[in-house]
């Protein structure tokens, strides 16, 4: 399906079941990145990883990751004890970062303009895009 709609699939969970399967890349937890000290795929595949502080931002750029998913933004559902950084300190991280930052946690397709205009790559989700095929 995404190459139907010439997307790029990254997989996440086990680092492991992520660098057997054909995907175009792997998604890191923020574990998984304190975990490693070199990049774990090639630069043939893409290196994406979850930060949630600026230290976490500096082990994905130093381990060779292509861009960062910065959580939480807001409250979320999945993840009830997290609190949201909010729009400001969304905005600070971003202009600190050296990699592009998808903004993560709680996003809505409507806040993709507003991030956007903070320096963001784009929104990223999970249970707030209904898309349909």
């Amino acid at each position: 399906m995404t190459q139907e709609y010439g997307a790029r699939w990254l997989v996440s969970g086990s680092l492991q079941a992520c660098l057997n399967a054909p995907a175009d890349g792997v998604h890191l937890n923020s574990h998984q990145l304190a975990a490693l000290s070199e990049r774990p795929v090639d630069d043939k595949k893409l290196l994406a990883a979850s930060c949630h502080s600026l230290s976490e931002i500096e082990q994905a750029d130093a381990m060779g990751a292509d861009f960062v998913l910065l959580s939480p933004v807001h409250a979320t559902p999945g993840h009830p004890e997290a609190q949201g950084m909010g729009w400001d300190r969304l905005s600070e991280f971003i202009a600190r970062s050296p990699l592009p930052v998808f903004a993560l946690g709680g996003m809505r397709p409507e806040h993709l303009q507003h991030a956007r205009a903070l320096g963001a790559f784009g929104v990223a989700g999970i249970s707030n895009f209904g898309w349909q095929r």
